[in-house]
């Protein structure tokens, strides 16, 4: 069973059960914590005992073709001996949630409204979070685990397993963290790349960064407007971005960056873009409202829109 004191959670079987027909069971399951199976046409009391030749043949003289009964065997049995170290999912409100639960199969003296006759009852309780309590959200999980939301039948295997037991216990992926390492060493590369721009080559990146973030520029590139150097427009969202674009910036010039972009009122934000800052400036930029994009921001914007190899080739 899992080791819930030392917090890391084994599982010797995983299985996903459906919280009854179109999911109509899985407030009673989750708010009482109980697993629910089966309808009053299943059997209870040869699978208590383990005659599975009989569980089979009650589904074959209920008219059910071979196979399907074979498949209903399946679950029924795996419902009624799989024991306290299998783990138990189901999807509900959005979430993925576990549990481990009790081997007794406690049958009904008759069936609920909804129509459910028995359970099992779930040690603990269900949790829809991980070990570290984040929130197991649906869209935060690989399809190859959502996917079961749409089994059709009532209890299968998952699968998935190693995923979702590395999802549960907030281990990360070995190759997504090979992937976040490289992309960090990329980023940490490009950033002297972005620094060695020339000042006038340097709008034009910036340009492109923008663009790739959905952002359409209104002012013409390399004009030569007072107050700001790239005035941009996100008509889905009806905003409306200025940039004023240095190669260096101290905090004098950050005050007078941020005084030349708060006299334009028309701007929903205001953003200083510099591949080299001298001094702490991120601060003082908050406190004026700024934007504040340094090389290390840039570098990271630049390697998420997949710009990085267009830079390199700007900087040669």
């Amino acid at each position: 069973m899992a080791d819930i004191v030392d917090m890391e959670i084994k599982a010797a079987s995983v299985r996903y059960l459906k919280p009854g027909p179109g999911g109509a069971w899985a407030d009673a399951a989750l708010d009482g914590g109980k697993l629910w199976f089966g309808t009053a046409s299943d059997p209870h009391e040869p699978a208590a005992r383990g005659d599975w030749a009989m569980v089979r043949q009650h589904y074959v003289d209920a008219g059910r073709a071979p196979r399907e009964a074979t498949q209903d065997l399946r679950e029924v049995r795996d419902f009624y001996t799989l024991g306290r170290d299998c783990l138990w999912t189901c999807f509900a409100r959005g979430h993925l949630w576990w549990a481990f639960a009790e081997t007794e199969v406690v049958m009904l003296e008759a069936p609920t409204a909804d129509g459910r006759t028995r359970y099992r009852a779930a040690i603990g309780g269900w949790r829809s979070e991980s070990i570290a309590s984040a929130p197991l959200a649906m869209e935060r999980l690989s399809s190859r685990l959502t996917q079961l939301a749409g089994y059709r039948r009532t209890l299968c295997n998952v699968a998935a397993a190693d995923y979702l037991l590395r999802v549960i216990n907030d281990i990360p992926d070995p190759l997504v963290e090979t992937a976040e390492r490289q992309h960090k060493v990329l980023v940490v590369a490009l950033v002297p790349v972005i620094q060695q721009l020339h000042w006038a080559d340097f709008e034009l990146p910036v340009d492109r960064l923008i663009a790739s973030e959905g952002w359409r520029r209104c002012s013409r590139l390399g004009g030569t407007m007072p107050d700001v150097d790239l005035v941009a427009e996100l008509p889905m969202a009806d905003q409306r971005m200025a940039i004023q674009v240095k190669s260096r910036i101290d905090g004098k010039g950050l005050e007078h960056c941020a005084a030349a972009l708060r006299a334009n009122g028309s701007i929903d934000r205001r953003v200083v873009a510099a591949h080299t800052v001298t001094g702490s400036l991120a601060p003082a930029a908050r406190a004026a409202g700024i934007e504040l994009w340094d090389v290390c921001n840039l570098a990271e914007r630049a390697v998420d829109a997949g710009l990085a190899r267009w830079i390199t080739k700007q900087a040669r």
